[in-house]
């Protein structure tokens, strides 16, 4: 069976130079299930992690939190609050 050849999405290279890497089409981290495993190289799916998905999370953690949304490690989100109520904080 022969391969078909794989191009990165972002940087253009061609195998065998660059190795392809599973990609979710929704993040992962926020339940995304469906993937794409010959669209990007492990390089710049881990860039697009590191400088763009992850930055971009915090916003979304009281909705993770609140729907129950785990994400690869199936662990749940922690929350920072500030609670103040007659004159307590916490």
């Amino acid at each position: 069976m022969k391969r078909r050849r794989f191009t990165c999405i972002y940087c253009r290279n061609s195998s065998p130079q660059v190795v392809p890497s599973e990609a979710h089409i929704f993040p992962d981290v926020l339940g995304g299930v469906a993937s794409t495993q010959d669209t990007v190289c492990q390089h710049c799916n881990n860039g697009i992690n590191r400088e763009v998905e992850t930055p971009a999370l915090p916003p979304f953690d009281w909705f993770r939190l609140v729907w129950g949304i785990t994400g690869r490690r199936k662990s749940s989100t922690r929350l920072r609050a500030h609670v103040s109520f007659a004159g307590h904080q916490a």
